[in-house]
């Protein structure tokens, strides 16, 4: 099965600040799904790891990138201008960000799942009649 990762499922398996019983448990059985996410995921994340070294001294940003490696997340081709300015109309009547249209347009696009901490985007694909694994709480 294709599960759709977004930034705060990683950001749950990367920081054990934003871990959940839930995510760990995804974590421990993400080898047996297909992990994607769109191109969006690579700067969200990124920022979220560059965010975390200024708040926690010593935080090794090299190791969490090799981390992050590690899960075989693979990315999606990049989306078009007028795919991002559909994605846009998708995000404005779904109350959703343009980061979370796009894991959203990716989901339905491949048929997988979503794997996330964002009751917003969760929301929306429960709406959509996509799977989910909601890690949070």
């Amino acid at each position: 099965m294709k599960l759709i990762v977004d930034a705060s499922a990683a950001a749950s398996w990367l920081l054990a600040s934003q871990a959940t019983p839930l995510a760990l448990d995804l974590l421990d059985r993400l080898g047996a799904f297909e992990p994607i996410a769109p191109q969006v995921f690579q700067w969200e994340v990124g920022n979220l790891l560059v965010r975390q070294t200024r708040r926690e001294p010593g935080f090794e940003l090299r190791e969490a990138f090799a981390v992050l490696d590690s899960f075989n997340i693979s990315l999606a081709p990049p989306a078009g201008k007028d795919e991002i300015r559909s994605l846009a109309s998708v995000a404005a009547t779904r109350g959703l960000s343009l980061f979370d249209a796009g894991y959203l347009w990716l989901a339905m696009k491949i048929g997988g799942a979503i794997a996330s901490r964002d009751g917003g985007l969760l929301d929306a694909a429960i709406n959509a009649g996509l799977p989910v694994f909601d890690l949070r709480d």
